[in-house]
């Protein structure tokens, strides 16, 4: 399984938040790995409206951006160390219940992280579906031009599958930037599964650095 997030970053509702996520993540992973029979389902049911419902008058929340500093700002871990957790992360945010359990490392100039997809991710039977694979590799090439001091938005992916990329089993995905281009950065990667190459990407990203400082003020 993925490392954990470093917590000493993560506020005590943060930390609530991440805790909340996990267990609806497990849910969604036993759900599609067992066969409770049709009562226990409604049952289950029947509890989880009456939760929901009460979450649901709860204040809305605004999900707000940090003030942004500029580019000196963005600090990269150091090599070996884990990328800071962006707790509401659609792909890896530990906080999001749709996320996938990863965490991204800095290896010298290039990311790395290892993943275990569980039950809901499989597609054809003992293989991850390929879209969720797709995910991993944009989330992962995201942290690439932090090492550069700049934010970036994807701006096309291409993934080649080369083999399956199994669920219930680790599969470490690695990402390093080819070249930058004025605001361009092209990058790669690939997916192994122990010695397999399972998977291989390329992608273009556009540095965003001067937009976000624009919108959000430096």
């Amino acid at each position: 399984m993925a490392q954990d997030p470093p917590s000493g970053e993560h506020t005590e509702d943060e930390l609530a938040r991440i805790a909340l996520a996990t267990e609806l993540r497990r849910g969604m992973h036993l759900l599609v790995a067992r066969e409770p029979s049709t009562a226990d389902m409604a049952k289950l049911t029947h509890s989880l409206r009456g939760l929901f419902d009460e979450l649901d008058t709860t204040p809305e929340r605004v999900r707000g951006t940090r003030e942004w500093q500029g580019p000196e700002a963005i600090s990269p871990p150091a090599d070996g160390e884990l990328f800071a957790d962006s707790v509401d992360r659609p792909v890896s945010g530990s906080g999001n219940p749709f996320s996938v359990p990863m965490v991204v490392r800095r290896d010298g100039d290039a990311v790395v992280s290892t993943v275990t997809l569980d039950a809901a991710f499989e597609g054809a039977p003992g293989r991850s579906h390929g879209g969720f694979v797709s995910a991993i590799f944009d989330d992962l090439f995201g942290s690439l031009p932090m090492l550069h001091g700049k934010i970036a938005f994807t701006a096309s992916l291409t993934i080649n599958y080369a083999a399956p990329s199994p669920v219930f089993e680790p599969v470490t995905y690695r990402g390093w930037v080819d070249r930058i281009e004025g605001k361009k950065i092209f990058v790669e990667g690939e997916a192994h599964y122990g010695e397999t190459l399972v998977t291989s990407a390329t992608g273009l990203f556009i540095d965003a650095t001067e937009m976000m400082a624009s919108l959000y003020g430096a």
